[in-house]
C-alpha cells in the first residue's frame, strides 16, 4: 500500500444566474491525478465513504488500474493510499464505476477490461493483517452470450448475492450483444453466475451502461438502459433508452416490466446515471440528452395505481450556464433537496471541446410541486472537468467527486464543494 500526502486547492465560485437562484460554494481540490497521485487515470468512479471519514473510489481509463482510499488529516489535507492496482496478465483493468464493501469490509467492483478473455471482470479485493490488500477475480466475462464489459457497479442484497450489469454481449440482435443484467451467488470460496435478464434492443432496452443497479423494499431491481425503446437518439441506436424493474419469482426467474422509454424529446433521452427512490417510492434519475433545449433533463418517474408510471420533468438543462449532458445521477440532503453533476455546460468553453466544463447543482423543491434548479459551481477547465459520476455527501452536507481532467495537463481529480 503505497501512501501519498496531498494538499487541496481552493477556488471559491458564485453563480449569476438571471433565471435561476444565485448561491456562492466552495470549489476544493483534494487529489490531482498525476500530480503527487501514485496514479493517473480519468476516473469516473462513485466515491464512497467509511465510518471514519474516509473516501475509496478507483481510477478509471489507465493501465493498470487501481483502487484507492483518501484519509482526511486534521490541517485540512487528505493523505492518498494505494490499496490495490492491477498487474500482471488478466488482471482487472478500466474500473470505472468504483467500490462497494460488504459487511466484513472487503471492497468489490468491475472492470470493463482484463481478465481471462479481456472482456471485463467482477473482482473483490480483501484487506491483509499488514496493510496490503489481496484481489480475486469472481468472474470473467467471456465476451458471448452472458455479458462482456461491464462498466456499471455492484449491488449486495440482503443475503450476500451480488447484482449488475454488462453494458455488451447477451443477445446479438445488437451488433456487439445488448447487454445482459446478472446475479453472483456466493458458493463457499466459489462464486455461481446466474443471468437474470438478457436486452433485445427492441421495446426493452439496450446496454446497461454506468448505472448501479438498486432495489426496493420488495426485491425487486431497478434499473436503466442507455440504448433501446423508443425515439432514434444518435448515441446508441436503435431507441433512447428505457427504465426497468425486475421482480424475482418463486422459481428462481425474474420477470421484466418497462417503466418508461424515452423519446429524445423533452422526456429526454440516453439515461446514463443510477436511479434514486424518494420515501413514497417516486423514482429519480436523469438523462444526458433530450429535453427541451436538447441538454439532457432531471426527471422523477410517479407509480399510477393502475401499475404504470408517469414520468415529471423536473428541469431541462440549457447548457448555459446551468449545465449540459447529466452523466451522474442524483442525491438527496435531509431536506429533500437534490444534487447533481453536468460533464458540460457551463460558463466557459471547455479546452477538450465541449459546451462547458460542467456544474454542480441542486434541485429544491416548492409548494407548487415545482423545482429550481441553482448552480453551486461552475467548474474550471483544469483537472476538475467533466464530472460524470454520482455524488456522496459527508456529514455536515459537504459534496464529493471525480471528475476526467480532458485535455489538461492532469488526469483528473477527487474535488470537494463546501455549501
Amino acid at each position: 500500500m503505497r501512501r501519498i500526502s496531498v494538499c487541496f486547492l481552493t477556488l471559491a465560485v458564485v453563480s449569476l444566474l438571471a433565471s435561476t437562484a444565485v448561491a456562492q460554494a466552495t470549489l476544493n481540490t483534494l487529489l490531482t491525478f498525476g500530480q503527487g497521485s501514485a496514479y493517473s487515470g480519468n476516473s469516473e468512479a462513485n466515491l464512497i465513504f467509511d465510518s471514519a471519514g474516509n473516501l475509496y473510489g478507483t481510477t478509471g481509463d489507465s493501465q493498470p488500474s487501481s483502487v484507492f482510499q483518501l484519509v482526511p488529516n486534521g490541517d485540512g489535507s487528505w493523505t492518498e493510499n494505494v490499496l490495490w492496482e492491477g498487474s500482471g496478465s488478466g488482471a482487472p483493468w478500466s474500473v470505472r464505476p468504483g467500490v462497494v464493501f460488504d459487511t466484513a469490509g472487503n471492497l468489490y467492483a468491475s472492470s470493463f477490461q482484463g481478465g481471462t478473455y479481456g472482456c471485463g471482470t467482477v473482482f473483490r479485493i480483501t484487506p491483509n493483517g499488514d496493510g496490503s490488500w489481496s484481489e480475486q477475480t469472481l468472474v470473467n466475462f467471456a465476451c458471448g452470450k452472458d455479458g462482456s464489459n461491464p462498466v456499471s457497479g455492484v449491488t449486495f442484497d440482503s443475503a450476500g448475492n451480488i447484482y449488475g450489469t454488462a453494458t455488451q454481449g447477451g443477445k446479438t440482435s445488437c451488433s456487439s450483444g445488448c447487454g445482459v443484467v446478472y446475479k453472483l451467488t456466493p458458493n463457499g470460496t466459489s462464486w455461481t453466475f446466474s443471468l437474470i435478464y438478457g436486452f433485445t434492443g427492441g421495446p426493452d432496452g439496450a446496454y446497461p451502461d454506468h448505472p448501479y443497479l438498486i432495489f426496493d423494499s420488495a426485491g425487486a431491481l431497478y434499473g436503466v438502459a442507455a440504448g433501446g425503446g423508443k425515439g432514434s437518439c444518435a448515441s446508441f441506436k436503435p431507441g433512447c433508452g428505457t427504465v426497468y424493474k425486475l421482480t424475482p419469482n418463486s422459481n428462481g426467474s425474474w420477470t421484466f416490466h418497462l417503466l418508461h422509454s424515452f423519446t429524445g424529446g423533452d422526456d429526454g433521452g440516453i439515461p446514463e446515471s443510477t436511479l434514486l427512490f424518494d420515501p413514497s417510492g417516486n423514482l429519480y434519475g436523469t438523462t444526458t440528452s433530450g429535453g427541451k433545449y436538447g441538454y439532457g433533463v432531471a426527471f422523477e418517474l410517479i407509480p399510477q395505481s393502475n401499475g404504470s408510471w408517469s414520468e415529471k420533468v423536473l428541469h431541462a438543462f440549457r447548457s448555459y450556464p446551468d449545465g449540459a449532458n447529466p452523466w451522474g445521477g442524483l442525491i438527496f440532503d435531509s431536506a429533500g433537496n437534490l444534487y447533481g453533476s453536468t460533464s458540460d455546460g457551463g460558463k466557459d468553453l471547455c479546452s477538450y471541446g465541449g459546451l462547458g466544463c460542467g456544474t454542480i447543482y441542486e434541485l429544491s423543491p416548492s409548494a407548487s410541486g415545482e423545482w429550481t434548479e441553482t448552480v453551486l459551481v461552475h467548474l474550471p477547465d483544469s483537472s476538475t472537468n467533466w464530472p460524470s459520476n454520482d455524488l456522496v455527501m459527508d456529514s455536515e452536507g459537504n459534496l464529493y467527486g471525480t471528475a476526467a481532467g480532458y485535455n489538461t495537463a492532469s488526469l483528473g481529480a477527487i474535488y470537494e464543494v463546501v455549501r
